[in-house]
């Protein structure tokens, strides 16, 4: 398969998880995420507009952003998946996971970082809206693990 040039720069790879308002719980991959400040901590995150994530993220304005491990490729299929909407993939998942500050994050992830939405941006003609976000609290989860990069899976 001939892979796309925008494909072969690495990028560590990103986990959302994020609740609905009926308190249903979701995961994605987001590959789309770049630190833009260091004080305070900010990242700029491009979300589809057409996702569960995304609609979960405007009504709430908090997620997990979770970064993570090689040993994470195995749910990137599946979290890629469209049909978040009609089917609660994380329950296949729920022994691999824990809680932080409320939300389900992967057990095998690097880190989990509580974001926060200042700020969102749709850009026109799209398949991406972007979305400035603060960090607010995070913790290591196994901080010696190996990075998940896009060059891993694409």
């Amino acid at each position: 398969m001939k892979q796309h040039p925008w494909n072969k720069v690495p990028h560590v790879v990103y986990s959302l998880s994020t609740i609905s308002p009926e308190w249903k719980s979701n995961m994605n991959i987001c590959s789309y995420v770049v630190p833009i400040s260091k004080k305070p901590k900010k990242y700029m995150i491009a979300l589809d507009p057409n996702s569960k994530t995304y609609d979960n993220f405007c009504k709430d304005g908090w997620w997990v952003l979770q970064i993570l491990s090689k040993e994470s490729v195995k749910y990137v299929k599946p979290f890629e998946a469209k049909s978040w909407k009609n089917v609660n993939k994380l329950e296949k998942y729920k022994k691999e996971t824990s809680i932080y500050k409320g939300y389900p994050v992967l057990d095998n992830a690097i880190a989990v970082l509580v974001v926060k939405m200042e700020k969102q941006v749709s850009i026109l003609e799209s398949d991406h809206d972007l979305f400035i976000v603060e960090v607010l609290h995070w913790k290591y989860i196994q901080s010696d693990a190996d990075f998940l990069y896009t060059t891993d899976i694409y």
